[in-house]
């Protein structure tokens, strides 16, 4: 059990008598952790923004369904990165696989995704845009233990040097 706390203020405005606006700072120093991945975050920040992204807004409800399945993964890694498959992934949402390719090629054509089917291959190249190290530890002991679990692949490359720039 992890011992912490939780504290945060807010601010009740009213705009109309009908309609009122609440700010929220909220912290918790309390982290998270799995029992089958040891000290890794179980959660995964996911810009609000992303509604009013040109190319999110462009997927079908499919596609915005399978992008954030594949951004909130349980087996997506620190560093935005994954060894899996795309059969697997189907069989997860219980899609046929050319739904599952379908939905997900608009995120493939504006390179949301980089992917090597052959090397079982999966990342978020701006993953680690809104999901930075937490600290030195997650750089120096998290991301080496992710690195040992994506398979080798020229896109690993692109991904290594992606995370060289923390």
């Amino acid at each position: 059990m992890k011992v912490g706390f939780y504290a945060g203020v807010f601010y009740n405005m009213p705009l109309t008598d009908n309609i009122r606006l609440q700010p929220e700072v909220l912290y918790n120093n309390l982290g998270s952790e799995t029992k089958n991945r040891g000290k890794e975050s179980g959660y995964r920040k996911i810009d609000t923004k992303i509604w009013n992204d040109e190319n999110f807004q462009a997927f079908t409800d499919d596609g915005k369904l399978a992008f954030l399945f594949l951004l909130t993964h349980p087996h997506m890694t620190a560093v935005g990165a994954m060894r899996t498959t795309f059969p697997g992934l189907a069989a997860e949402l219980g899609w046929p696989l050319k739904r599952f390719r379908v939905a997900i090629r608009p995120a493939l054509s504006k390179e949301m995704l980089e992917v090597n089917e052959q090397a079982c291959y999966l990342a978020l190249p701006k993953f680690l845009r809104y999901n930075e190290p937490e600290g030195p530890n997650s750089v120096t002991k998290a991301w080496p233990q992710a690195m040992n679990l994506i398979p080798e692949c020229p896109e690993k490359a692109m991904l290594v040097a992606r995370c060289q720039t923390y």
